[in-house]
């Protein structure tokens, strides 16, 4: 003979049966969710790893003025260094299709197939990246939304001293290093690399340190 505490349970669950299956449909869905997700961060975890640890990503970056070609290859020989490889920036503005002007940045880059740390790869897999001529930039390809251009299109930059220029887009990239421009800093609403620009830039050393 069941108590009477049973009793009023299997009461009430009859009583609303719409009410009960409800819940226990809500509990099974919350049970799947948690373990669905659980069970992909396991399984896309070391993918991802991979993924980015395939760019030769830096361990750290110094930001310095101008240097010479000389400290490249003393940084080479500190201990615990692996690769070091030298860039500069500039900060810009380009206009958008609507006319509006963003605030974007720029990167210069050694040749593709020169470049050691922070590695570019091509925007789809199994693609290629074209040579970068004079007056040409590559783009990140989560800035392909916001300026809406096509490989071999030009876009408007203007230089922080007002002069504007044309540059003509060589194509995209993929910058697993970069956050995507909707989740970095609002003066890195794009990610440009660029060989040519016509300003002072500053310099960036980006260092990959071995574990």
């Amino acid at each position: 003979m069941s108590s009477p505490r049973w009793s009023k349970i299997f009461h009430d669950l009859w009583d609303h049966k719409g009410r009960s299956l409800l819940v226990i449909l809500t509990i099974m869905v919350g049970v799947f969710a948690v373990g669905f997700v659980g069970d992909m961060f396991f399984i896309t975890l070391p993918d991802m790893d991979k993924n980015y640890q395939v760019a030769n990503p830096h361990g750290a970056i110094i930001y310095t003025s101008p240097f010479d070609n000389d400290l490249l290859p003393s940084l080479r020989k500190v201990a615990g260094v692996g690769d070091v490889e030298g860039r500069s920036t500039t900060g810009a503005r380009v206009r958008k299709p609507d006319g509006d002007w963003t605030s974007i940045q720029f990167t210069s880059i050694p040749p593709i197939d020169e470049m050691v740390v922070d590695k570019l790869r091509p925007q789809k897999p199994g693609g290629i990246i074209p040579p970068l001529g004079e007056k040409e930039i590559y783009l990140e390809r989560s800035s392909g939304n916001l300026l809406g251009v096509s490989p071999g299109d030009s876009i408007t930059i203007e230089l922080a001293n007002g002069t504007e220029r044309q540059l003509r887009v060589a194509g995209y990239v993929f910058d697993v290093t970069s956050p995507p421009f909707m989740f970095g800093q609002t003066f890195m609403l794009i990610q440009i690399r660029i060989r040519w620009s016509g300003s002072e830039k500053v310099a960036i050393l980006t260092a990959c340190i071995l574990p």
